[in-house]
């Protein structure tokens, strides 16, 4: 994942200026220590790493079984108990339907009151629900580490 966000910072100098500006102002505000609290403050470069895994997502295709009959809403399909299913995460990250001009690296995609404009599983890096991938919980424990 970090090729592809120092690759889209290569193309998109505007964004890398932005980025290594607040890194560094977040960093003097915090004696130039690398910390959790540091981090957290980091809420472009949030939005950089979002906006990465969104146009290149680490899985671009989800497997899951449905573990019984599901009724698909607003129709009379059910998907059938023991039905494997494919979440393509590429095609919807991509998807025009929620992603104005998605093939255009834009952090800003990513604030708080875009995500709020957008169906909830529009975008799903790690998935979602009691299978969510532990490396979306990543940061946190290399945060910690940094810190011991």
């Amino acid at each position: 994942m970090s090729t592809f966000a120092v690759y889209e910072l290569a193309l998109n100098q505007d964004i890398q200026d932005r980025v290594r500006d607040e890194i560094n102002e977040v960093l003097e505000n915090h004696d130039g220590e690398i910390t959790y609290e540091a981090i957290m403050e980091m809420k472009y470069l949030d939005r950089v790493f979002n906006e990465t895994l969104r146009k290149w997502p680490i899985v671009d295709t989800q497997m899951r079984k449905a573990n019984r009959d599901f009724p698909i809403p607003n129709s009379k399909l059910v998907i059938p108990a023991g039905t494997f299913i494919m979440i393509p995460v590429i095609g919807l990250h991509h998807d025009e339907k929620y992603w104005k001009n998605p093939e255009k690296f834009d952090p800003e995609r990513f604030t708080e009151e875009n995500i709020k404009t957008r169906p909830q599983f529009s975008y799903i890096p790690f998935s979602e629900g009691p299978r969510i991938c532990i490396g979306r919980f990543f940061t946190f424990f290399v945060t910690q580490i940094i810190n011991f």
